[in-house]
């Protein structure tokens, strides 16, 4: 189910990309816990969007399984209280920052691997004026990494 609204978050982001909107200047937050979400929504309703953004069921499948087929499984770790002298191959070992891909921070292990999961223990802060790299495969931001919700 949560990968069926991180499809439709995706897709709405998409939708205001091509409406020349940008993805980062809407406040809208899509609650993704199994407690608040009992079926995938039917309509999503962005701040800056003129008309609801509808996305059919049908549609939310497609786009989780272009997302999964664009995937690697290829894992790095980040946390505030990391450090950017370990590895970010392990929970235990998480880097600090998210750097520029020239650097030590966790982006340049990921663009190297052309993308995976980059999975948070604990919070992520980004700068206002950060801006991920291009991936050859898709990059997805979590909280858990299959076995621990962080």
């Amino acid at each position: 189910m949560t990968k069926k609204i991180l499809a439709v978050a995706m897709a709405a982001l998409l939708m205001l990309s091509a409406l020349s909107m940008s993805a980062f200047a809407t406040e809208a937050v899509v609650d993704t816990t199994a407690a608040a979400v009992t079926e995938a929504p039917k309509e999503l309703k962005l701040p800056h969007a003129k008309d609801p953004v509808v996305i059919s069921e049908e549609d939310a499948n497609a786009a989780v399984a272009a997302v999964e087929g664009n995937m690697n499984d290829y894992v790095a770790y980040i946390s505030f209280g990391g450090d950017n002298a370990n590895d970010g191959l392990s929970a235990e070992a998480p880097k600090k920052q998210l750097l520029a891909i020239d650097k030590n921070g966790v982006t340049s292990i990921l663009h190297a691997a052309g993308g995976g999961t980059l999975v948070t223990v604990g919070k992520l802060y980004a700068g206002g004026s950060y801006a991920f790299p291009a991936f050859e495969k898709t990059l997805k931001i979590t909280s858990n990494d299959g076995t621990t919700d962080f």
